[in-house]
């Protein structure tokens, strides 16, 4: 059992937190509904956010919602009593990165980060952020640290990484990345690319090794 003074701090946060979420989503006050979490303790309170934000980050739509306000409210209220909790921070920060809110995604990813340089959630989600603004060298680079913490065998990740190897010309690199994503769910999708990027990585091996220096 909690303690009930976790509960009292659980009823006082939320009081607080029907407020804007971070008093600017799309820049307007957005009022979440008065709902009564008095009698929730902090894991029940989790699993509740964690449905709401599932609810949020299914809808396509980069507009305000009531699952999107809900989730928001008691992330915000679970980071107050637990600080550093990482798992936390990555939550708000992809609902703020979902709404465009870049400055309080960016904060709450590195602040993930600052609690647990260990874990490759953080760096992912950070990739992501990067990835959907285009600016694929910064997504890349934490792409490859969150496969270095352990996202070796996370299927995303490796396709990002695959992705980005491809545009960047590095046919190679992406065959390995896409074979290893295809390996933890093999698609046609995936196979059609793997076969693709081969050719041109074959067409590129033929043409370097053709118009190569020779000397006598």
């Amino acid at each position: 059992m909690r303690q009930p003074s976790i509960i009292l701090l659980i009823t006082i946060l939320i009081l607080f937190l029907n407020l804007p979420a971070q008093c600017a989503v799309q820049g307007k006050v957005d009022y979440a509904p008065q709902i009564d979490y008095s009698q929730l303790t902090e894991d029940d309170l989790e699993q509740k956010a964690k449905a709401y934000y599932f609810l949020a980050m299914q809808n396509e739509s980069d507009t305000i919602t009531n699952e999107t306000t809900k989730a928001l409210n008691m992330y915000r209220a679970l980071q107050k009593i637990d600080p550093k909790n990482e798992a936390y921070c990555v939550k708000l920060g992809a609902l703020y990165d979902k709404l465009n809110q870049d400055k309080y995604a960016k904060e709450n990813f590195s602040r993930a980060i600052s609690i647990n340089s260990t874990n490759p959630e953080p760096y992912f989600y950070f990739g992501e952020y990067y990835y959907k603004h285009c600016e694929f060298r910064k997504a890349f680079k934490y792409y490859k640290k969150a496969y270095e913490r352990g996202y070796m065998v996370h299927y995303d990740t490796l396709c990002r990484m695959g992705d980005i190897s491809a545009k960047f010309g590095d046919t190679r690199c992406a065959v390995i990345y896409f074979e290893a994503a295809y390996q933890l769910n093999p698609n046609p999708e995936l196979q059609k690319a793997i076969t693709f990027f081969k050719g041109k990585d074959a067409e590129n091996h033929l043409f370097n090794s053709n118009t190569r220096i020779r000397t006598k």
